[in-house]
This record gives structure tokens, sequence and C-alpha cells, in this order.
């Protein structure tokens, strides 16, 4: 049983099949479908923050250090991550990213409105500290884990800290990305809008694995990762737009990166070509039938605009839309599909 949470803590662990509900009554099946689309949610969460900080850790390797470690090696050069809550979540996506994603616990950076509750943090070597003392500028990624009535509390607590560079993941699944957006007043965020199935057929196993078991098998994490329809429906589904929002994020990174290096803005146009090299080899290896060009990157209007400065990216919930051209380059190839969901399930599996 060590694969799987301990029954005692198990709802349904005396049910026979979470596949068959034909004698349940109408309110355990309800539960039921409460239960199924929670541990989908988790799943989605911590295999997306898991994905996100691995493959900035991969490209901040590439551009400081000239070559990708091993995953049995983790390099000197890393980013920073930020979390607000210090929840069930805020814990599962620690566990992930130092378990996958080669992070550290003094990596990491906590901030919670009840930093007592976290001692346990504290020890691993993560820094916790209180709203009122946050600093995000060394933050490459936050990760904003608190229901939705709390985003306006947070918001005003945080005001001064959250200055359009600092890019936030919110994990709120009842509120689309421009009402996140609104509550927090920040648009420099990428946040799925999730779609809930009531037709799906759950066949993970019974009773639930454990988050991290769960994590390391392909049948999953084929039906989290959001082109992979094939796989069948889920409970939850992530839109697809989070996967070209994830390929923007990452060029993003990579500019910052590489303008923070450069010693005159002149370079822009340079960093940007660099960008795109570092994007392409992080992504596709030495597949160039798949590689991206400055041209997929430009952003919609009267002229197209090119991207040169990661500045230019700082409003993702408005740019991410106008970047049609991106969307164009995804839907015209299906081997987009197969190798971005490999690359997302190597953060996972080390037998990919």
């Amino acid at each position: 049983m060590s694969e799987f949470i301990n029954p005692q803590y198990d709802i349904t662990h005396k049910l026979d099949s979470l596949q068959f509900a034909t004698n349940l009554s109408s309110s355990e099946k309800s539960l039921l479908v409460l239960r199924q689309r929670s541990f989908e949610l988790l799943l989605h969460a911590t295999s997306q923050a898991g994905y996100l900080v691995g493959t900035l850790n991969i490209i901040t390797q590439l551009i400081k250090d000239g070559e990708i470690q091993p995953r049995n090696v983790i390099s000197k050069h890393r980013i920073t991550v930020g979390l607000i809550g210090g929840g069930r979540l805020c814990r599962h996506i620690i566990n992930t990213i130092t378990a996958n994603s080669g992070c550290y616990f003094h990596d990491i950076l906590v901030v919670t409105f009840h930093p007592e509750k976290c001692s346990d943090l504290v020890k691993q070597g993560i820094h916790v500290v209180a709203n009122e003392e946050a600093r995000f500028d060394t933050c490459d990624v936050v990760f904003v884990c608190v229901p939705f009535n709390q985003l306006t509390v947070l918001q005003r607590s945080l005001i001064r800290q959250l200055t359009p560079d600092i890019f936030l993941v919110p994990y709120v699944a009842c509120l689309k990305a421009s009402q996140v957006a609104t509550g927090l007043n920040h648009r420099n965020i990428l946040k799925t809008d999730y779609v809930f199935s009531g037709d799906a057929s759950y066949d993970y196993g019974t009773p639930y694995p454990k988050l991290d078991a769960a994590l390391k098998q392909p049948h999953i994490l084929d039906r989290v990762f959001p082109y992979s329809s094939s796989a069948g429906p889920c409970y939850v589904s992530t839109s697809t737009t989070w996967v070209k929002e994830a390929i923007i994020v990452f060029y993003r990174h990579a500019l910052r990166l590489l303008q923070t290096l450069s010693s005159h803005a002149l370079n822009n146009k340079k960093n940007a070509a660099t960008a795109l090299n570092v994007l392409n080899t992080v992504l596709f290896n030495e597949n160039n039938d798949l590689n991206f060009t400055a041209n997929d990157f430009r952003i919609g209007g009267q002229p197209p605009r090119y991207v040169t400065d990661f500045e230019q990216l700082n409003n993702l919930v408005e740019v991410a839309p106008k970047m049609t051209y991106l969307d164009k380059k995804l839907s015209s190839n299906s081997d987009y599909d197969k190798f971005l969901a490999k690359k997302f399930r190597g953060i996972f599996i080390t037998s990919i």
C-alpha cells in the first residue's frame, strides 16, 4: 500500500471500483464526482508547475552554463520560485518541483498569511515570510495557491510587491484568467481555464494513487496534457491555449535572462535571435523542421510587432490572444503535439 493513500483518509476506499457506480446513491455519486475532479485538478496544477519550473531551469542552464545538464546533476544556475499560500496545493507543488524540476528547497519562497503554520517548511530550508514582508523581485515565477475568495485581500496586501514584471501562475479553478487578472489587478499571468466534464470515466486505479506515483504514469500524464485528446475525456481538462502561453513564457524567460546579462539595449534584436535558438533547442532538440522563427512571435496589429524585449510580454492576458501567428504554427503540424507532450512527460519520467 506504500504507493497509495492510507485508507484511513480515503472516504471511498470500501468501494469495489471507482469506475462503476451503479450501486451508489445520488448523493454518493455527487461526492465521488467532486472527489475525482479535485484529484484531477491537483494533477493538472502540480504537473503544470513541475513542467514550467523544469523547463525554465533548463533554459537557465543553457544560457548560463552553455549546456543542458544531465537529470542527475543540478546546475548552480537555477530559477527562484515563489508561492503565495502555505496550504495543501503549495506543499504538493513544492514536493513536485523539488523531486522533478531541478529545484532545491532554498530556491523557494513561500508567502503566507500565517507563517507560523509553516515551521515544517522552514526546517526544510524554504524561506517563509508573511505577506507584508514579501519581496518577489528575485522570483522568476510565482505560483498563487489561494482560493478565489482571498484574491482581493491578497491584492491589497501585496499591491506594492506585484510590479508588472512579476510573473504569476494562479490556480483558481472556478474563475477565468481575465477574472483572476481583475481580482489581482495584475496582467502578467499564466492561468488556464479549466473545462469540467460529467461524462468521463475514471481509470487511475482503486484506491487513488498518491500524487507522486500518479505523475510517474504515462497514461495519467497524457490525460492532463492539453493536446492529448486521444487519451480519452477527463473530468477536468486544460484549455489548449495553455500550451501556446507556456511557450510564450519560456521565450519571455530566455529574453529576460539575456537582456539581464547584456550590457547594452541595442543588443535586443540579437538577444531575441539567441532566445529563439535557446527555445528551439530546449523544446525540439535537433528537429529543425519544428523550429520557431521571429515571425511566429509577432503580436497582431497594423503593422504586427516583433517581440524583441521581454517587457512586451508582461501583459500575457492581453498579448497571448494577439499572437495568432504562433497559433497557426502550432496547428499546422501534429508533430508539435507529440514533441511537446514528450517534453512534458520527460520532466517526470526519466526513461523518456
